[in-house]
Parts: C-alpha cells; structure tokens; sequence
C-alpha cells in the first residue's frame, strides 16, 4: 500500500484522497465527516495523514472478511 502511495506526501488535501481512490471530493468529505477516515482540520480545510488513509484502506479491504 505503501508503494502505491510514494509519490504523494504525508498529509494529503481532500483532493489528493479524492484522486487516489478514484471517487469525488464530497464522498471523502462524508468519510471524514462520519469518521471513517482520520483527518485534521485546519480552518476550513481538511488535511489527511497518510497513515489515515492506509488504515481507512487497509479497513476497508478488509471488511467482509472477519478481519
């Protein structure tokens, strides 16, 4: 997973996520907002770990499995 993440820094915008995963900024926003996926808040920005966003994946890999 992480390989996949090398070329990006270690806290990412909502834009950023949204591009990795393929899918658009207000889904990872109502991920955020329903804590699935870790970020901090800075103002009105949103800035996510990269950490969250392995466990967020990692988790949601996972799920169905009896992980």
């Amino acid at each position: 997973m992480n390989e996949l993440l090398k070329d990006y820094p270690p806290v990412l915008s909502v834009e950023q996520v949204a591009e990795i995963l393929g899918v658009g900024k207000q889904l990872v926003r109502k991920s955020i907002a329903s804590n699935e996926l870790g970020a901090i808040k800075l103002g009105r920005l949103y800035k996510i770990p990269k950490t969250a966003l392995i466990e967020f994946l990692n988790h949601t890999l996972n799920y169905g499995k009896g992980a």
